[in-house]
């Protein structure tokens, strides 16, 4: 059955309801709204790929976040596109304008279901102001477009699916209205097993059946780019700031009657489908090995795979364009790596290492304690499995490979995997686990277990440790219990399988 947007409590349930009396954007442990896509870094993001020209704003990167890019005032969410000031430019990587874009990658995603937004768009060369939705698996495509409008179009709507993960097609219609600049208007896409419907102020604008591959949850967004490859750049007649005014944003799902609600509501909260293990490449085994003397060296890498090796003293080790692997033995070596330059390794004794720009992968080889902490890219961080190490991912989408003892992890932004291959002989902490995001890989610790549901047979377990935190353990075949790490300020009912944690 169709949901009717004229007479939504007739045919459908409410399961998403922000009105935006505040604005409560997610913080890296709660909040309703992302201020960005889910593999931006610390400071922002934008989207190359459309050629856009702004940079969206993280609202929780401290040096941007008093631009007032975004602002709830009476219940109305205004995301502000302005030039950037010349004092600000050092942290956007140079963009030319700020913008924001919000989004539910973390508290909300639904299959199928009627999705809506009510706003007033801004007008002018360059603005291209977007109501969408995105897999949560970050696949592309599929996407589903509730509406885009460029700025110098102002009385065109365009309402398209993207599909075909083998290629990229695209079902568009332009539509034809008035006023979306100058007053509020309601866009909604009704999307369903079999088709799709798109609609303006109630009306049907739209319909096409549904492609293949539009049947896994989708999260929404709104955003407010300028230039890029479609609406092309600002010039003198564009009036900044210029502001996407939305007054509410709701989602519905097939069903008798909508309960009401104020303020954001997430009925059900939904179960994480979106998380899947995933691996990040190692090293190639090195061609050639390079050694240093025990004065300060200054090395160079070939084309090839190298093994880098100052020994003692200061050096400066610089590879080329294959895998490189760096031994560093001093504080003053230097690891020097250009971006494409392969898939580089930094192997370490040091008591605290912090991998320098475009290397990738950083393995500790101490003896005792140790820290390892990541970058910007997507990382492998592995203990020493000796010591109690101390693990920090970055920016990126990480992999931390726990030790024998109590390491403690954290991932920070982005996705990532905490890998437990062993039961430790004392447990540690994973500091900042964030559920329907980052992941726990125990399919080497289960390796033998052959069964279904290893929670079910008792080979594992998550318990409340009376501080908000969550225990997890697991029983060997030989009936040996062990603690394997604590998840702090997780809750136990927080955890799904195969979301949050995987065995096989």
């Amino acid at each position: 059955m169709s949901i009717n947007p004229n007479k939504l409590s007739e045919t459908a349930i409410l399961t998403f309801d922000e009105n935006f009396n505040v604005f409560s954007y997610w913080n890296g442990k709660a909040g309703t709204w992302d201020t960005g896509y889910p593999w931006t870094v610390a400071n922002g993001g934008t989207n190359e790929g459309n050629g856009e020209l702004q940079w969206y704003i993280n609202a929780n990167y401290a040096p941007t976040a008093g631009l007032g890019t975004y602002s709830a005032n009476n219940g109305i969410m205004n995301i502000t596109a302005a030039p950037t000031s010349a004092a600000a430019k050092s942290y956007i990587n140079g963009y030319d304008y700020t913008s924001g874009m919000i989004t539910t990658f973390h508290s909300f995603s639904q299959t199928y279901g009627y999705f809506e937004m009510r706003a007033k768009l801004p007008a002018g060369q360059g603005l291209w102001p977007a109501f969408w939705l995105l897999p949560t698996d970050q696949s592309w495509p599929p996407e589903i477009d509730v509406m885009e409008v460029i700025g110098s179009a102002p009385n065109t709507l365009e309402t398209t699916v993207h599909y075909d993960s083998n290629g990229h097609k695209m079902d568009n219609k332009s539509a034809t209205v008035q006023g979306m600049t100058t007053g509020f208007h309601t866009y909604g896409v009704d999307w369903e097993r079999d088709k799709i419907t798109w609609y303006y102020d109630g009306q049907n604008v739209h319909e096409t059946a549904t492609p293949v591959g539009l049947d896994k949850p989708m999260y929404m967004l709104a955003n407010l780019a300028v230039g890029g490859s479609w609406p092309g750049a600002p010039d003198n007649s564009t009036n900044f700031p210029a502001t996407l005014e939305i007054d509410y944003i709701r989602a519905y799902k097939e069903g008798e009657a909508a309960p009401t609600q104020s303020g954001p509501v997430l009925i059900p909260a939904p179960i994480p489908t979106g998380q899947k293990l995933f691996s990040l490449p190692a090293s190639a085994a090195s061609k050639k090995t390079i050694n240093g003397t025990y004065g300060w060296d200054n090395l160079k890498g070939t084309s090839g795979h190298n093994r880098i090796d100052g020994k003692e003293g200061r050096d400066t080790m610089k590879g080329l364009g294959g895998d490189d692997t760096y031994i560093v033995e001093s504080r003053g070596d230097k690891v020097v790596e250009s971006a494409n330059g392969g898939i580089d390794t930094v192997r370490t004794d040091l008591a605290s290492y912090k991998l320098t720009a475009h290397v990738e992968n950083l393995i500790l080889t101490g003896k005792g304690d140790q820290a390892g902490i990541g970058n910007e890219l997507n990382n492998r961080i592995t203990s020493n499995g000796v010591g109690d190490n101390t693990l920090s991912g970055g920016a990126g989408n990480d992999i931390l490979f726990a030790g024998r003892y109590a390491d403690v992890l954290a991932g920070g932004p982005g996705s990532d995997q905490f890998v437990f291959k062993n039961a430790p002989v004392r447990a540690g902490h994973v500091t900042d686990f964030t559920v329907g995001v980052d992941v726990l890989d125990l399919r080497g610790l289960l390796a033998d277990y052959q069964g279904e549901n290893p929670v079910a047979d008792g080979r594992l377990s998550f318990s409340d440790n009376g501080s908000g935190d969550t225990i997890v353990k697991a029983r060997s075949a030989t009936g040996t219990v062990s603690t394997i790490t604590t998840l702090d300020k997780v809750t136990t009912n927080q955890l799904h399988a195969n979301a949050d944690y995987f065995w096989a």
